[in-house]
């Protein structure tokens, strides 16, 4: 499932490509480890702030095992959101799913 709302700003070439990544692996990510029946991504747009959601109902993970057996796809979607200057939340128990919280800010001319 797909939502957004608020009006959409163009982003630079830069943000494009990370923003894209970053999506692209969450996305990966259900369907690879996952294995989710369902997905919403979730873009809410604002004046100086883009958040995304993207939100799973597969198998879940225990985070802090996750983070100490050096998972790489982690180790990606941190290093991007960084770049962009922006912060990156992570919400998952065993069984119960999982949340990928983005907020890049925006900037404004």
């Amino acid at each position: 499932e797909f939502r957004t709302s608020g009006t959409p700003i163009p982003l630079g070439p830069l943000t494009c490509q990370h923003v894209f990544s970053l999506i692209q692996e969450g996305l990966n990510n259900a369907r690879k480890h996952a294995q989710a029946q369902r997905v919403t991504l979730a873009l809410l747009w604002q004046a100086d702030q883009l958040d995304i959601t993207l939100t799973d109902d597969g198998a879940g993970f225990d985070l802090s095992a996750a983070q100490s057996n050096g998972h790489y796809g982690l180790i990606m979607l941190r290093e991007r959101t960084l770049e962009l200057r922006g912060e990156m939340r992570i919400t998952s128990a065993p069984d119960a799913g999982t949340s990928l919280q983005f907020a890049i800010p925006l900037r404004t001319r």
